[in-house]
């Protein structure tokens, strides 16, 4: 598939009536940039707007494709419109390979293969216009539209939304398995093997794909040759795709507005916030150290082998090929013990589901286990399930304990107990009850689920989470930033009588120092001599110039009005005397 531009136009032959792809969710945005280009929309906005908007517009717009034929193309000054009636193609089911060859070149030139009889029918009321500008200077470009040279795969992923009936939306099919769907195609080679799909991947990409299994069938494919050939797999993927969206212009001004709103909360909250307490940080640390294990858990290194996924065989492959391709990525290109005892037991399809689903220690040391009760390997293998559970369960008790976390971390001890217990119960769930037999549909390597992989990876990422958001929720609360617990009435009066008692305590010391002060000579002239200087100072002081006319001026301005202050003093006397006549009484 080519895509058109303006000089492109020039050698379209309009008498040969050819198919072109026409995404027609783009038309809008194409007419928008080339008003911003001719300087007809600029001054409204800065460019760097433009540019957001244009950009935000294409990865929200989903494309939408329609096959069009030329009608016309007219030009005038600096561009080129060429005017497209909107077609449905009528193509018959593409049966094998000389079908998609003839579909091919009929799609090119219409009118000189009027054998083939494929034909098209007209939607005159669907016109379209698209305008192709010649050159511009404005760095915002306009996206391509309109495609020429289609073949059979194009029209299969964009007009016939991908269903292939060959590999039923699989992309691969299966090149050895006699009568085949994909032998009418050529994709014959050996089995086991995952072909590209002949008719929804195209036949020279089949081709390629080909070559390499036949030469890498019974042996392993360098690294460099498997990365290759997946990119490869990959990109031709990604040239078919037809759903573009993003979430990211949705949700983030959601994001700023929920981190708003927290802020505006915080500010008007009534309990402050508070350093981190010391004893906190050992229930962090250990919280950190035990989801640190969980994530290393996770690493290809501490995982057993997996032979399939080693020699990139399919779940079909036939026993002596698969212990083949093993031996060549041994040392010396020998088979070792573990590989000796565990290839006469993965032998049946029902096995090697059961490898899949349990690993290789469970199918190579269980001593009763049998696939005709495939419960049995499961309560052979629930203790090692467990084993992971219990000892994350040690370490959310010993983060949320009350001599490590004190009150701060034992109220998340219950919430902590019941995450622990729900991830071992989930995972005995998924793994006593899931589907183990579910491989056995498949036809490729890629689409095998390599569940005890897969779990194993599962369990250490979601240890790691639950560590994570524990110490989160610890870290938050001790610090009195979220999940503030107010106090109970009984605390508060506790509080407020612990405050009395120290008022009380102080008041008895202060009346002790001065009943000894009063009672010494030597303390009590020096009081005296501290009071009379004292008034002499103040005495001098109310005697400047500077103070005097500063009163004089506040008591002309009325900001103090002395009848005022002299009924908040008789207030407060009146108040103070008998409290202190009611003291003076009880002692």
């Amino acid at each position: 598939m080519y895509q058109l531009n303006y000089t492109d136009l020039k050698e379209i032959k309009l008498e040969e009536k050819p198919i072109f792809l026409l995404n027609i969710a783009l038309l809008p945005i194409r007419q928008v940039i080339q008003q911003i280009q001719k300087d007809n929309l600029r001054g409204n906005l800065p460019i760097e707007i433009w540019f957001m908007i244009v950009d935000e517009y294409i990865k929200s717009c989903k494309p939408h494709y329609k096959s069009v034929q030329p009608i016309s193309i007219s030009s005038s000054a600096g561009k080129q419109i060429i005017h497209c009636r909107g077609v449905e193609l009528d193509m018959r089911p593409f049966e094998d390979d000389t079908g998609v060859i003839k579909a091919e070149k009929w799609l090119d030139f219409p009118e000189c293969h009027r054998e083939l009889y494929y034909h098209t029918v007209s939607d005159t009321a669907t016109l379209y216009d698209i305008v192709f500008l010649e050159s511009s200077t404005s760095a915002l470009q306009t996206p391509k539209c309109l495609f020429s040279d289609l073949i059979v795969p194009d029209v299969i992923a964009f007009l016939q939304d991908g269903e292939c009936w060959v590999c039923e939306e699989r992309r691969v099919v299966c090149p050895g398995c006699p009568g085949a769907k994909g032998d009418y195609f050529g994709a014959i080679t050996g089995c086991g093997a995952s072909l590209a799909c002949p008719l929804c991947l195209g036949l020279e990409f089949m081709a390629v794909d080909k070559a390499y299994h036949e030469e890498y069938y019974e042996i392993v494919p360098p690294t460099e040759e498997k990365a290759a050939r997946d990119k490869r797999f990959r990109d031709r993927l990604m040239d078919l795709k037809t759903l573009l969206f993003t979430l990211g212009p949705l949700a983030i001004p959601k994001l700023v507005g929920y981190y708003r709103a927290y802020k505006a909360k915080a500010k008007s909250r009534a309990v402050p916030i508070r350093p981190l307490p010391s004893h906190i940080y050992s229930a962090l640390n250990i919280l950190f150290v035990a989801c640190v294990f969980a994530l290393i858990s996770t690493l290809p290194t501490f995982a057993p082998e997996n032979i399939f996924l080693s020699t990139s065989s399919r779940l079909q492959t036939p026993n002596d090929v698969l212990f083949k391709r093993l031996a060549h990525i041994r040392p010396e290109g020998r088979l070792t013990e573990l590989d000796d005892t565990l290839k006469p037991r993965i032998a049946s399809l029902d096995a090697r589901c059961l490898y899949l689903y349990y690993g290789p220690s469970i199918l190579v040391h269980c001593p009763f286990c049998v696939s005709d009760e495939p419960l049995s390997y499961f309560w052979y293998a629930l203790p090692m399930i467990l084993l992971p559970h219990i000892l994350h369960l040690f370490a959310l008790g010993a983060a949320t304990s009350s001599g490590i976390a004190g009150q701060e971390g034992n109220r998340w001890r219950t919430s902590a107990v019941m995450i622990g217990v729900g991830l071992a119960i989930s995972e005995c769930y998924l793994t006593g009850f899931g589907d183990w037999k579910a491989n056995a549909r498949a036809t490729r390597a890629e689409d095998l689920n390599h569940f005890h992989w897969n779990m194993r990876i599962w369990r250490g990422l979601g240890i790691g989470a639950a560590d994570a958001a524990l110490s989160g929720f610890l870290w938050a609360s001790s610090t009195n930033r979220m999940f503030v617990v107010p106090p109970t009435a009984a605390e508060r009066m506790e509080a407020s009588l612990r405050v009395l008692e120290n008022a009380r305590g102080r008041l008895g010391a202060l009346g002790i120092v001065r009943n000894v002060v009063s009672r010494d000579d030597t303390l009590r002239r020096q009081g005296d001599a501290y009071w009379r200087q004292e008034g002499q100072i103040m005495s001098e002081a109310m005697d400047e110039r500077e103070v005097v006319e500063g009163v004089k001026n506040a008591l002309g301005s009325g900001r103090i009005i002395v009848t005022k202050l002299e009924e908040e003093a008789r207030r407060f006397a009146d108040g103070i005397i008998p409290a202190a006549n009611a003291v003076q009484q009880q002692s």
